[in-house]
């Protein structure tokens, strides 16, 4: 790519089809987002990138920091406007049964046996795909299939794990075995949360 291409890749009217937002830890990215543009979820942090290519091999992505943010003249409202139309766009939502996941994961078409009622949610690449939450029917699909309150599981920026209330014995007990699986098992950069996330059907709200 020539460098005028780049330029006129990232000119606000030829890339705002694909800008697109990630679902990041706040805490985690206090440096990073000093410099960033971004809106807060619950306690994380929604950031844009651009999105420049995507096929089976990856994808290529520039983030949107105050450089960009700055020179364009936008608010982030508006990047959040145009990136809510674009992200489910390209990065589908996905949302399927726990045991649907680890029948994959292992490669076996072979059933495993019922799981109660864990439900993954993530996008069509399995990246970044936390950020699925953030679609406009996610949490009303999640909320018709568990049909009472559930608890939200921040297994991994790419990934969320729900869980209905009724087999949640203990918040604290939840949240403190999220907190040992993200020291022991999950990278630094891909940790979106150490606590789980309460969802009120009647208050159409999530606590934490």
């Amino acid at each position: 790519m020539s460098k005028y291409e780049f330029m006129k890749m990232i000119e606000l009217e030829e890339c705002k089809d694909r800008i697109v937002y990630r679902l990041i830890s706040k805490v985690r990215n206090y440096e990073y987002l000093k410099n960033t543009p971004s809106e807060e979820y619950l306690d994380l942090a929604v950031v844009f990138y651009i999105i420049c290519h995507i096929d089976e091999n990856g994808i290529e992505s520039i983030k949107i920091d105050d450089r960009f943010f700055k020179g364009w003249g936008v608010s982030t409202g508006e990047l959040m406007e145009l990136a809510k139309v674009n992200t489910p766009k390209l990065f589908p939502v996905r949302l399927e049964s726990m045991s649907n996941t680890l029948s994959k994961l292992l490669g076996s078409d072979d059933e495993l046996p019922e799981d109660p009622g864990m439900m993954v949610l993530s996008n069509s690449s399995n990246i970044f795909g936390a950020t699925s939450v953030l679609y406009e029917t996610s949490v009303d699909d999640i909320v018709g299939h568990f049909g009472e309150n559930f608890y939200m599981i921040p297994s991994s920026v790419h990934e969320l794990i729900f869980v209905p209330e009724g087999i949640i014995a203990n918040k604290a007990i939840l949240d403190d075995t999220i907190k040992q699986i993200n020291e022991s098992t999950v990278l630094d950069e891909e940790i979106l949360s150490d606590r789980s996330y309460y969802y009120s059907r009647q208050d159409k709200r999530f606590y934490f």
